[in-house]
């Protein structure tokens, strides 16, 4: 356990179930998987229209071959909860409530800490909220109230977390997206907001990320997309136009900032000087970075460090991708039915048929 908190207290009431098995084992494969490739639909029923998040769990052993993830998300008659699910074995560890409404939940993981961005209901609307989660538990140790929005997105570094989300709901007669983000301590305490307008995104969501002592936010609704970094009080240290145009994910590896979109990555300093620009055989609309530097995409594409084609997940072809993320050297993404459908589902790609140069 990290020092992050000190020895913090649970906050809240919460409650918490250990379940040591589930009715559904492994899915028998579809023919459309590859040899190596191999789903599992998760138990629950997740919040129609909402998103979720993971993050690696517990890392592979023989316990959990695999390894286990943590999954963020909004299930029926639970509202937003945190699962952990073992990627092999394909059940549910334990299970824990984060005390929210049904609506999208995001989740960020570094070290012995987790930071969520949770969308709860009120009679006043949509609201989003930060917690700080012990994952050896499960259980909220610091719950902040951010204000009216949805479509939040999480991240950290340890030392920061920063939440964006879309407030457009709050600005009366608004004719695009107003875009909020608040920077916080550890102990909780939002240390700076900051502010923007743009116009309509068509749904897209505004990405975070933390990359030494600064949060990044790519704003989506611009033309160009726009990549800006925030000091911690929330003012604009210096702000960047993407030459892609538009923007998806925002990445950090290797002490770098990643931004995807369409058929490229920008590649950008912490001082936001741009370094380089790669193109990919794949869309990185969405992705997730390995240790190792390979990428695995919404599309179902495991890249090489050069973004080069390698394997795919098959059966992301006939499902709408969720998210997507590394179990060790194991691509994992979670989806759900392209027609809308409330079940979710995991594909995973053993580590041997992934490797790519």
């Amino acid at each position: 356990m990290t020092d992050r908190v000190g020895m913090p207290r649970a906050v809240g009431a919460i409650s918490y179930a250990m379940i040591v098995g589930s009715a559904l084992g492994p899915q028998p494969a579809s023919a459309d998987l590859g040899p190596a490739e191999h789903q599992a639909i998760l138990v629950g029923t997740l919040t129609a229209g909402s998103s979720l998040g993971a993050v690696a769990g517990e890392p592979p052993s023989p316990s959990h071959p695999r390894g286990t993830l943590l999954i963020a998300w909004s299930l029926q008659g639970l509202g937003a909860t945190l699962t952990e699910w073992d990627l092999a074995r394909a059940r549910i560890v334990r299970q824990a409530s984060l005390d929210g409404a049904e609506g999208s939940v995001s989740v960020a993981r570094v070290g012995s800490w987790l930071d969520v961005a949770v969308e709860g209901l009120t009679p006043q609307g949509r609201r989003v909220s930060w917690a700080l989660v012990d994952p050896s538990t499960l259980r909220v140790v610091r719950k902040v109230d951010l204000g009216i929005g949805a479509s939040a997105d999480v991240a950290s570094d340890g030392a920061l977390a920063v939440v964006v989300w879309n407030a457009s709901s709050s600005v009366r007669g608004s004719e695009g997206d107003s875009w909020s983000a608040a920077v916080l301590d550890v102990d909780g305490r939002v240390l700076g907001l900051w502010r923007a307008s743009t116009t309509h995104s068509s749904g897209a969501r505004a990405r975070v990320a933390v990359l030494d002592g600064r949060a990044f936010v790519a704003v989506p609704g611009q033309a160009p997309c726009l990549l800006v970094a925030l000091a911690p009080d929330g003012s604009v240290s210096r702000q960047v136009s993407l030459a892609s145009g538009a923007c998806g994910s925002l990445v950090v590896h290797d002490a770098h900032l990643l931004v995807g979109a369409d058929r490229h990555v920008e590649v950008f300093s912490s001082e936001l000087d741009r370094i380089a620009r790669q193109s990919s055989d794949g869309s990185m609309a969405f992705f997730s970075i390995a240790a190792d530097g390979r990428a695995l995409t919404c599309d179902g594409e495991v890249l090489s460090r050069a973004f080069g084609a390698g394997s795919r997940l098959r059966g992301l072809a006939w499902g709408s991708c969720l998210t997507v993320l590394w179990s060790g050297d194991t691509p994992v993404a979670i989806l759900t039915s392209s027609k809308g459908g409330e079940a979710a589902w995991v594909d995973w790609l053993e580590p041997g048929a992934a490797r790519v140069r």
